[in-house]
């Protein structure tokens, strides 16, 4: 008896372990970009979050296709609301080729949301809210 209450304290709390831990390896499917932040053009900071009441952004994985970056977000380590290893804001580093920057797993969008390009005079602009380069002002 007391071999099998062992034993199935061992499977739950290593079921509680994958779980806890294994969520900070998962895309958030619900994120948000609030503000997006390109002050030399070559480093790209935003500030995300998750939309629904529970989680937080622990970091972004970056993919790059030619001139077009593509951001997703991971969830926070530490289960629902886990915030083991979350930061924000979020800076990525910009490489020299880049145009577009995209997001993906944005919540209520069907697909990856432009959230900064560069225009014709080699000015980043934030298209979450219109704002060139050197125009935010804090």
């Amino acid at each position: 008896m007391k071999k099998a209450v062992i034993i199935g304290l061992l499977v739950v709390f290593a079921l509680w372990a994958v779980y806890f831990i294994g969520i900070g390896f998962t895309t958030a499917g619900d994120a948000w970009v609030s503000a997006v932040v390109l002050e030399d053009g070559k480093t790209l900071t935003l500030s995300a979050g998750v939309a629904s009441s529970a989680g937080f952004i622990r970091d972004t994985k970056v993919e790059l296709d030619g001139d077009t970056m593509y951001l997703s977000f991971y969830h926070g380590f530490g289960g629902i609301n886990g915030r083991i290893g979350v930061k924000n804001p979020i800076t990525v580093e910009l490489p020299e080729n880049c145009t577009t920057v995209y997001a993906k797993g944005i919540y209520g969008a069907d697909g990856p949301v432009c959230i900064a390009q560069k225009g014709a005079d080699g000015q980043w602009q934030d298209l979450i809210t219109g704002i060139k380069v050197g125009e935010l002002v804090y």
